[in-house]
């Protein structure tokens, strides 16, 4: 059967090299949202700018097919499928050296509208050992207008290092049609630190409140304080009452001197 690869384009200016992967990979789906709202003017997306290598689509269909393994042929040709019902689809990955599947990243049309609404703040986690391969999996989700949890997409890695970060979220930004977020929310992970610098330098980097009450409860046995502490991270505060509470706290409890 023959293969649809009009929406595929080669991108090789996302420094994928710098991060010990190949410079080609392949991206399924569409690039242009086809969506209007009131007094909005309608997003436009990537357009599909090819170069002389384009035209050797049939060698993409050959690396593709090097890529070993019944599940990752059959996990890009389901995306491949799914970005035939839905144009907005996208999925991105790398292979290694070897021809292996290295790290993938997907995203479909409802999660990149929604990015475009909502993506000002940006939080994701990684996953461990939750699926047979051991492999990392990612998840990005904000929050919408009526504090609803909505995904922007997902990720699955070869590893954490600070280079397969940065490649992600430039492929991210990217598929995002360069939209990036004003403040990132993740663990205390150094990879995701490295690769938030790189690709969102502008964007403000915090911890999560989750990983803040596990450090919390891990190494500090005060209740009291961890009650007071839950108050000041969770309250619908003010920034100036949220200053005076925490001051107050952190009298209360001694820690003028304790950085």
């Amino acid at each position: 059967m023959e293969e649809n690869l009009s929406s595929q384009k080669r991108l090789g200016n996302l420094e994928e090299s710098r991060a010990g992967l190949p410079l080609s990979f392949l991206s399924i789906g569409a690039g242009v949202f086809p969506f209007f709202d009131k007094g909005l003017a309608p997003i436009e997306g990537c357009a599909l700018e090819f170069d002389p290598w384009d035209t050797l689509f049939a060698d993409e269909r050959s690396r593709r097919a090097r890529i070993i393994g019944g599940d990752s042929n059959a996990t890009i040709g389901y995306l491949s499928g799914k970005a035939d019902l839905d144009p907005m689809a996208m999925a991105r990955y790398s292979s290694t050296p070897e021809d292996r599947l290295g790290n993938l990243f997907w995203a479909d049309g409802m999660s990149r509208a929604n990015y475009q609404l909502f993506g000002d703040v940006l939080a994701f986690d990684t996953t461990y050992q939750k699926n047979k391969y051991k492999k990392p999996l990612v998840i990005f989700s904000g929050s919408n207008h009526h504090r609803e949890t909505c995904i922007f997409g997902f990720a699955v890695l070869e590893d954490e290092s600070g280079l397969t970060y940065t490649w992600l979220l430039k492929n991210f930004l990217d598929v995002m049609l360069g939209k990036s977020p004003t403040v990132v929310v993740t663990d205390g992970d150094e990879g995701m630190k490295e690769g938030i610098a790189n690709a969102f330098p502008n964007a403000t980097h915090r911890l999560c409140g989750w990983h803040l009450q596990k450090n919390e409860t891990s190494n500090i046995k005060d209740p009291t304080f961890c009650a007071e502490f839950k108050k000041c991270k969770y309250g619908k505060w003010h920034p100036d009452d949220f200053e005076l509470r925490w001051a107050k706290m952190v009298d209360t409890f001694g820690l003028q001197n304790n950085d």
